[in-house]
Parts: structure tokens; sequence; C-alpha cells
């Protein structure tokens, strides 16, 4: 046993124990009657446990119908155990690694970590990774060597965003945090756009018979091998797009979307621009928009190759069936 202050406004951790409450406190029901008033768009769920958790904060956001994504954090050993549920019913992850460390012996945090990135990948989820990613520059303007590799290696692992928790909240170098972590992310990166990582390999090891998996890995070869500027994802709920950035391809995603709250969301998804349209009905119309869309903002010129990828009838989650090589 070791000793220690204890002071005000902490959590407290039961390693070991299985608590039969719900994950939603008190405090959490309050704070969700601000983000409701303010429409946020995702709220974060701590000390998830059970797939049960996601449901009842579900029931609650749309009952105040708000579709704000649910970002579950992954705390406690009875999550880990249950993580292809939660995966399944929550719009995104959170490896929460300061809590989890602390519920299970910190030498399995980084092999849990890796796990939960790699699942993710696979369901097309976003995947945050955080927690004493920086730590040392709440004190320091220049992080440790050790905090540079963490930094990258969640990245090679394929997680989609890194946080700052204390670095930028309670930190004295909180602007220097910030841009240590973005050059880091941009030179890793870097190597996934000129073709020295294999983004896709752990994905395509399972052959699937899905056939929106068969389609965007398809898109990606194809963006590849006919040398396209873009690959863009026609999406009402973002679901195309989310499924091509799992490839990690060298071309920027554009998710075209006619849906707020989708156009919204995607951001948290790596690799994706998502861009505002019009309403359309049909394909052809669709086509139109995005000529006009790349060539009135000078982001292609004419004979650039753009991979469309898009599902008929629109609209309809998880409809990707179609892949098309346009030609601006």
């Amino acid at each position: 046993i070791v000793g220690g202050d204890i002071k005000g406004r902490r959590g407290v951790n039961l390693p070991g124990a299985y608590l039969s409450v719900s994950s939603i406190t008190e405090k959490d029901r309050k704070d969700l009657e601000f983000g409701i008033k303010n429409k946020v768009d995702f709220i974060a769920l701590s000390f998830v446990r059970r797939p049960d958790d996601i449901i009842e904060l579900r029931n609650i956001l749309n009952k105040a119908k708000l579709s704000a994504g649910i970002i579950a954090k992954i705390e406690t050993p009875e999550a880990v155990e249950n993580i292809d549920k939660i995966i399944e019913l929550a719009d995104g992850i959170m490896v929460a690694r300061g809590d989890l460390a602390i519920e299970v012996p910190a030498e399995d945090v980084p092999l849990i970590q890796k796990m939960i990135i790699e699942k993710c990948n696979k369901a097309g989820k976003p995947v945050i990774t955080a927690t004493q990613m920086l730590e040392s520059m709440i004190k320091s303007p220049v992080p440790t060597r050790a905090e540079i590799s963490d930094v990258a290696n969640a990245i090679l692992d394929g997680t989609d965003a890194i946080m700052l928790s204390e670095e930028t909240t309670l930190g004295d170098y909180p602007v220097e945090a910030v841009k240590v972590m973005y050059k880091v992310a941009r030179r890793v990166e870097s190597d996934f756009v000129h073709g020295k990582i294999n983004g896709e390999k752990k994905l395509r090891t399972d052959s699937s018979k899905d056939t929106a998996d068969a389609i965007t890995g398809e898109a990606v070869d194809i963006a590849s091998g006919v040398d396209a500027r873009f690959i863009i994802g026609l999406t009402e709920s973002g679901f195309s797009a989310r499924m091509i950035s799992r490839y990690r391809p060298a071309q920027d995603i554009i998710a075209m979307t006619p849906n707020k709250n989708t156009f919204n969301k995607l951001i948290l998804s790596y690799g994706i621009v998502p861009v505002l349209i019009p309403k359309f009905r049909t394909l052809n119309e669709a086509m139109v928009i995005i000529r006009n869309h790349f060539l009135k903002n000078k982001l292609a010129k004419k004979g650039d190759k753009v991979v469309v990828v898009a599902g008929m009838p629109f609209g309809k989650k998880g409809a990707t069936n179609m892949i098309l090589v346009e030609k601006m």
C-alpha cells in the first residue's frame, strides 16, 4: 500500500470491482442538458462498462431529438471485455489510457490500445487515443523522446485522432504542445502518403463478403492504379467515407454530403475532408455538383481523374455499391 494525499473533485477507482449502477451519473445528466441545449456534435461517455450504457445514452439523445455521436471512453476491464458490442453501438471510441492503466495492469495498456484501434479500423468507427501523450509539456516547452514515439506509434497503429488533455487545459505550454503533436502527425502521415507504410495490409488479410467492404477496398486500389487526385464518397450517413478512410489511401477522401450532421461528424475520421452539398435526386445531378465544386474552387483541373464511391438508392445506410472513375 502506498499512501498519499486525497484532493477534492477527484474520481475514485475501484480496480477489479464490477458495479451494477449506470455509467451515467447525475452530473452527467446535467451536462447532457447543456449538450442538448447547445446541439453538440459528440458526447463522450466516461467509464462505459456495458453495451447497455450506450443504449441508455442513445435513448436519452433520441428522446431529446439530438443526433449527436456517442464516443465511448474505454477505461475499465469490463469495457474491454465487451469491446466488440460497444464498438458496434457507439459512433466512436476513445482509448482513455490514464484511468485504464489504473484498472488494468499498466503493461497491458499498449496491447489493449492496439487491439481496440484495429477493431475500430475494421468497423470503420473513428478511434481517439488520449491521455498523457505529451504529459511532460505541462511544465516543459519540449517533450521527451518517448512521448514523441508514443504519439507516432498511435498514428502508425491506425488511430484517427490524438488528443491532448492536461497539456492544454492546465499546462504552461498549450500552444507548443499542439504544435509538437501537429508536427509529429504530419511527419508520420507523410510516410503513409508516400507508400512507405502499408496501412491497408491488416484490413485486407481477412476476405469479406460484405459489399461495402469490397467496394471501398477496390476503390482505393483503383484510385492508386489510375493515379486519381481524389477519392469522393457521396454519402448521406458518412458510412462509405469512413469505410474508405480505414485503408489510409494516399489521396484525400472528399466526403460530399447534403446532411449537416454527417458533415460535422466526419471531421473526426482520418483523412476525410467533408463538403456540404445541395440535395440531389439522381447520380447525374450529383456528378454536376462534383464537377462544379472541384473546378470552381480550383481543386482539380480538366483531365484530372477522381474515383467516386456511392450507393444507390442514395440515402440508404450501408448501400455502398458503385464505383465510378471520372475525368474532370
